[in-house]
């Protein structure tokens, strides 16, 4: 996986613009995604790290989360960005989203998934880099966090589930808790409870963060979890309050069978259930979007306008 960087001209603000792969501009999905494995490559193994043989890579990854939690915080509903606008934070300026949309929705908005990439990648910084400039109390990251947690409590259902109108990807949702996303966010609290509770001293931050886990967990084990007429128990795609349920998958992550990629620790969900669900979403008696051809099987996306193919 290759970096593409543009260096900010302000180089004593150290913030970095980093290109979501081939796409011209900084992605917030997209972009963690990116620097992801660089830190995590170095957490597990310090002497194979890609990022240990790049010069100045760590300061990249480090400048570029720094930038994207400030325009987060500035503007939670946006989460793509031209250089202009990181050149527009750097002058103190406030940036607005960019005027072009992405085609598949007509709309930006906020996706649970996108700061999430950003809170993971946060906490791997943690892990790889203890004495990481940027984490320090009640700075940008502890104000992002504190920020991320406000926004998700107030997307709280009554049922302990988070709603959103937006899949992670970009499509509207059938129903309005989406399970993937709910899994992502418990484990992603769990980062922020460790950050809140040993980085920042902010206990009040850390105990919020515990509580609002539970509530999720406990949502998805009683509204998240039913019995399908071919496959058991398994986890719904998407699901409401009053226990309907979407039994499919997509292919953009988070998804179904990403379950164990975004719970890390493989101690949130119930592995008999997840085997099921997998067994559930790569059949196409189990999901829609399952499509075999004379070369290839796979999940599809509505997202990606391709009809009847994988992705």
């Amino acid at each position: 996986m290759a970096l593409s960087l543009a260096f900010s001209n302000d180089a004593a603000k150290k913030r970095y613009f980093v290109h979501a792969s081939d796409l011209a501009d900084m992605w917030l999905r997209d972009t963690c995604a990116l620097l992801h494995p660089y830190v995590l490559s170095i957490w597990s193994d310090n002497q194979a790290a890609p990022v240990a043989i790049i010069p100045g890579a760590r300061r990249v990854v480090e400048g570029a989360a720094l930038t994207m939690a400030e325009l987060f915080s500035v503007n939670p509903n946006c989460s793509i960005w031209s250089e202009s606008l990181v050149e527009a934070l750097l002058h103190k300026k406030t940036p607005v989203c960019p005027a072009r949309l992405w085609p598949s929705s007509g709309v930006i908005g906020f996706e649970l998934d996108e700061p999430l990439y950003l809170l993971r990648l946060i906490w791997h910084l943690h892990k790889a880099f203890p004495t990481s400039r940027i984490l320090y109390s009640n700075g940008p990251m502890h104000k992002f966090a504190a920020h991320l947690l406000r926004l998700i409590q107030q997307k709280k259902e009554i049922c302990g589930l988070i709603s959103t109108k937006d899949r992670p990807s970009d499509d509207p949702t059938v129903y309005p808790m989406h399970i993937p996303d709910n899994f992502f966010a418990a484990a992603s609290l769990a980062h922020l409870h460790e950050l809140a509770s040993t980085i920042w001293q902010d206990e009040y931050l850390a105990t919020r963060a515990l509580e609002l886990q539970q509530a999720i967990l406990n949502g998805t084990n009683v509204y998240g979890v039913q019995h399908h007429p071919k496959f058991g128990r398994v986890y719904c795609y998407e699901v409401t309050c009053d226990g309907k349920c979407l039994y499919r998958d997509d292919a953009n992550l988070p998804s179904l069978v990403s379950i164990p990629y975004l719970d890390e620790g493989k101690k949130l969900f119930d592995k008999n259930i997840y085997l099921r669900t997998r067994r559930m979403v790569l059949s196409k008696e189990g999901n829609g979007l399952f499509f075999t051809g004379k070369y290839a099987s796979g999940v599809g996306s509505e997202s990606a306008r391709t009809g009847t193919k994988i992705w």
